[in-house]
């Protein structure tokens, strides 16, 4: 009868010692993020792997090293380099790993749904917001598998009412998501234009390979020559075959495109009289302006 009772002892103890131990890890990764909102929901995400997480293997490639609820963070259609938006980035909406939840990027916080009474604590509507951020205004501020699930039940019970053909809202200047998708933003486009030059000892035109960085440059700000000036680099003209540069110092430099050792003697120009360029060689980073 002893043997039962301390046998009974036994088992609660353990029972209520993994009770303690789960309780502690739960809380431990809580405390990783710089939250502390909807506990029970971030649990069960963590716990219950959707369809995303079954097939994290097709967008591992998205995912960055922001702290979410369930480890890393994806960045959908975006493409890195990314720039700063208050807790999160310009023209991206965050989700977490397994894609349940957003994050609002004017408080950091995680949930399903970024609601119109959650921005009204921020002082912002949704459209104010999706503006400061640089999201499309038809944009949804939901999770990925929150906006399948509601896809799913409105098909379901698919009525004329419950559906409505509405037109999204027209806009004249193209939010930061739209040149974060292409490639475009100002960090991105500064970055090609860097790893170029140091790829190929030149600057890129419409009769090389960097047709594609030259154009993209071209139709965000205009004229290549007086655009490339925003990035620390010369101001340029071109005269027949001949280039004519003027570098930030004052000092001028005549470069002829059909001579290779003027190409080489204009590459290791840029690279001691552009600071910019310098340091993305040396150490990789990108100055921000």
């Amino acid at each position: 009868m002893n043997r039962k009772l301390i046998n009974l002892q036994n088992l609660k103890k353990a029972h209520l010692a993994r009770k303690k131990y789960q309780k502690e890890k739960d809380d431990k990764l809580l405390n990783k993020m710089a939250y502390q909102s909807n506990k029970k929901d971030i649990l069960k995400a963590i716990k219950k792997p959707n369809i995303f997480a079954k097939n994290k293997k097709l967008y591992e490639h998205k995912l960055i090293d922001h702290v979410s609820p369930t480890g890393k963070s994806y960045i959908g259609v975006s493409k890195k380099p990314l720039m700063k938006s208050g807790y999160g980035y310009k023209g991206v909406l965050l989700q977490d790993e397994n894609r349940k939840f957003v994050m609002c990027n004017e408080c950091g916080k995680w949930m399903k749904k970024i609601t119109e009474k959650h921005l009204q604590t921020h002082g912002l509507t949704s459209r104010e917001y999706k503006k400061k951020h640089g999201l499309f205004l038809d944009k949804g501020l939901v999770s990925d598998e929150t906006s399948m699930r509601l896809t799913k039940a409105a098909l379901k019970n698919k009525t004329k009412r419950s559906m409505p053909k509405t037109k999204p809202p027209k806009t004249k200047k193209k939010p930061m998501e739209y040149f974060n998708k292409h490639e475009t933003c100002p960090l991105q486009l500064k970055t090609r234009l860097f790893q170029f030059i140091i790829d190929n000892k030149e600057l890129p035109s419409q009769c090389n390979k960097g047709r594609r960085i030259y154009k993209a440059i071209y139709a965000r700000y205009g004229r290549f020559g007086k655009a490339i000036t925003n990035y620390g680099l010369p101001y340029f003209e071109r005269i027949g075959t001949t280039y004519l540069y003027k570098f930030e110092d004052g000092s001028f430099y005549t470069f002829n495109i059909n001579q290779m050792y003027d190409r080489e003697e204009l590459y290791s120009l840029l690279i001691t009289k552009c600071p910019e360029l310098k340091e993305y060689k040396d150490n990789g980073k990108i100055i921000i302006n």
